[in-house]
């Protein structure tokens, strides 16, 4: 495929149906990629945006795996770790978009490329609708931060804005592969809203997804969660449909300097 191609890595299938609507018809089934340990991701792309969106499943185990997987099939030029967060941050709200300008705890903690300058061009402007991004310092977490005491002790302890649990896996395949990398989150959770449950307890193992049976059945027996399960519904879905919206910007940009770089280099 092409050297301007674009692999974005996302977790839920909650996160990525909002940004295939986007595209409608514009993009090719669904692959689903054999030849990892856990479950097998699956990848569309996007053509008019050259990109892939690949469903990796939670945590940092699935996601470097899957990004091995597609950097060695495909050969991308860029990676980007997207979907939801948590905030830290008592001054991030739901649905806001983050860009992660530092990432804590890895070795590998500077975004980089082409990627990158567009995230900090969009930043500084602020104007176009959807396009409004804040760039933070973010955590990736080995499992869920579900608690108001866990957030306050990673702001404290680490001062990040934010959690997820994929971008440090991103990070480690593109520096392995010398390819650039960025992080794009859509903020799910508030710093002072408190998971109703504890997903740790409701992951699926072989597909790296919660189990919403098992979730159902916890709300038969516990009807006191449904209020705020509905509110992270809620806040979850305008978090997808937000950073589907920043993302068919950033793409477009993305896009826009790729063919000016071309067209500078074939002079």
């Amino acid at each position: 495929m092409s050297k301007q191609l674009v692999a974005i890595f996302m977790a839920t299938p909650e996160e990525v149906k909002p940004l295939l609507h986007t595209y409608s018809i514009d993009w090719d089934s669904g692959i689903q990629l054999d030849g990892l340990a856990t479950s097998s991701p699956v990848v569309w792309h996007i053509r008019s945006q050259n990109t892939l969106v690949c469903l990796c499943g939670m945590g940092r185990e699935r996601a470097l795996e899957s990004a091995q997987l597609v950097i060695r099939r495909f050969k991308p030029s860029m990676l980007i770790s997207a979907g939801f967060c948590g905030a830290l941050s008592a001054g991030l709200k739901a649905g806001q978009i983050i860009g992660a300008e530092t990432l804590l705890n890895t070795i590998y903690p500077q975004p980089s490329g082409l990627g990158l300058e567009i995230l900090r061009q969009l930043s500084a402007e602020k104007a176009t609708p959807g396009s409004a991004i804040e760039l933070v310092k973010a955590f990736t977490s080995a499992k869920v931060i579900g608690t108001v005491k866990e957030k306050t002790a990673l702001l404290s302890r680490f001062g990040a804005a934010v959690v997820d649990m994929e971008a440090s896996a991103i990070a480690a395949a593109a520096q392995k592969f010398n390819l650039p990398w960025n992080a794009i989150k859509a903020v799910s959770d508030e710093a002072s809203f408190a998971m109703p449950l504890n997903f740790n307890d409701f992951s699926d193992g072989e597909n790296g997804q919660v189990n919403k049976s098992k979730v159902i059945f916890e709300v038969i027996k516990r009807p006191v969660l449904i209020p705020r399960l509905c509110r992270l519904a809620e806040n979850s879905s305008k978090a997808a449909k937000n950073l589907a919206i920043f993302l068919d910007i950033f793409l477009r940009r993305v896009k826009a300097a790729a063919i000016q770089l071309d067209q500078k280099s074939s002079k």
